[in-house]
């Protein structure tokens, strides 16, 4: 389905680290896609200032590729575009989602390693640079929550 000339289309980024969990991350934008005719998402990972991007491109691609395979019935018409840069993740992110005039930011908390912090470096930073609504989805390892659960009763 195209979107309507008079509809204009729904742009998310998604900013995937290259953890294990951002498998999950781009799965939830798809889901969010499916409700918008002729979305966008634009797919972005970053390397650390001056870090080769060899081989993160293909990695980007391949776990594009799986998503879209799992959820194409559902967002048949949403356009993905792939983006792979260089420098610090709040800026690239944020000068992203103000180039393609993005509707929407969604990034992962990941950090299961602090399970006892509340949001990610990265992604509060984000919330804070953002030029748009930002979801940040909360991923934490099963083992975390079995911690903070025993904390919490304490």
């Amino acid at each position: 389905m195209t979107p309507h000339l008079d509809q204009p289309r729904h742009r998310i980024v998604v900013a995937l680290d290259r953890s294990s969990y951002a498998r999950a991350v781009f799965e939830r934008a798809l889901d969010l896609a499916a409700h918008y005719a002729g979305c966008e998402l634009h797919v972005l990972t970053v390397q650390e200032a001056n870090a080769p991007l060899d081989g993160v491109e293909a990695e980007l691609a391949a776990l594009v590729a799986h998503g879209l395979a799992a959820h194409r019935r559902a967002a048949p018409d949403c356009e993905v575009r792939l983006h792979a840069r260089c420098g610090r993740p709040v800026e690239e992110i944020s000068a992203l989602a103000d180039e393609v005039r993005a509707d929407l930011i969604v990034i992962g908390r990941f950090g299961s390693h602090r399970p006892f912090r509340r949001i990610g470096t990265v992604a509060e930073q984000v919330l804070a640079a953002a030029p748009c609504p930002t979801l940040v989805v909360q991923l934490v390892d099963p083992r975390v929550r079995s911690m903070q659960a025993d904390t919490n009763r304490l």
